[in-house]
């Protein structure tokens, strides 16, 4: 069903206590930026997120980035969950590491050492971004080589055992059994009576479908799409809501937080 930015504020501020809202990072938070380490939250998204955070029963940003670069990413956010690596590694509200956040083991270690050097070796000055449970191969500056990184990812991930998630001008090969989204959404939702999801890219699906099979237990679902030239057709259609990059998450965000005022 669709809804309209007002009507979802309205809903999860009269959910309150008993809702959930989680939000992607990258294109959702942060604009999509050419150099990922550089990518930063829109300005007045960290207290907006803190605002809601205090009325909310949870607030979490869930993310396929490494929980150290959210917190960097985010600054100071203490009341907000956050969960990276795909929830492979979570922050608790007191600070501490949450169950699930633990070293990789050295054989997965072994593995992604070894795709990421055949990448580099057979596409020299490839783009490659190394996280601790996956290798990235980004072709935002070479577009016009999407095809063939494409095929050269999926190929040295089955040499090396990995997972291959998709993403937006990018190709992720994971550890395998890392999770998705759609995990850390069902977790979180346990107790809840209202659920939220904010993304924009291929990774959100699974948290979208979550969602849906939640709402079918009886949930009251709302996955709000954060739409850009590059947002996969059917996040959108599947989606209660359309928001137009960042500065609608953040417009949302402030509709969210005039409603539990």
């Amino acid at each position: 069903m669709a809804r309209s930015l007002g009507e979802v504020a309205r809903l999860i501020g009269e959910a309150g206590e008993s809702c959930v809202l989680c939000i992607d990072f990258d294109g959702t938070l942060a604009e999509i930026v050419d150099d990922p380490a550089s990518a930063v939250a829109l300005p007045g998204i960290p207290g907006l997120l803190e605002r809601a955070a205090s009325s909310l029963g949870r607030v979490a940003v869930v993310s396929g980035r490494p929980l150290a670069f959210l917190e960097t990413a985010l600054g100071k956010v203490p009341d907000v969950l956050l969960f990276g690596l795909y929830g492979a590694e979570a922050r608790r509200r007191d600070g501490a590491l949450a169950n699930g956040s633990s070293p990789v083991p050295h054989s997965a270690r072994a593995r992604l050492d070894g795709a990421m050097a055949e990448l580099d070796a057979m596409a020299p000055g490839i783009e490659l971004e190394r996280k601790d449970l996956s290798v990235v191969v980004h072709w935002r500056q070479a577009p016009e080589r999407a095809a063939e990184l494409d095929a050269l990812g999926r190929g040295v991930a089955k040499r090396h055992g990995l997972e291959v998630l998709a993403a937006k001008m990018a190709l992720e090969l994971a550890v395998p059994g890392v999770g998705d989204k759609g995990q850390v959404v069902r977790r979180l939702a346990a107790g809840m009576r209202t659920a939220c999801f904010v993304g924009d890219d291929r990774g959100d699906l699974a948290a979208f479908a979550a969602l849906g099979e939640l709402a079918g237990a009886g949930l009251q679902a709302i996955r709000v799409a954060v739409q850009s030239p590059e947002s996969p057709a059917e996040l959108v259609a599947a989606a209660d809501l359309v928001v137009e990059g960042p500065a609608g998450t953040r417009a949302l965000l402030q509709a969210i937080v005039a409603e539990l005022a």
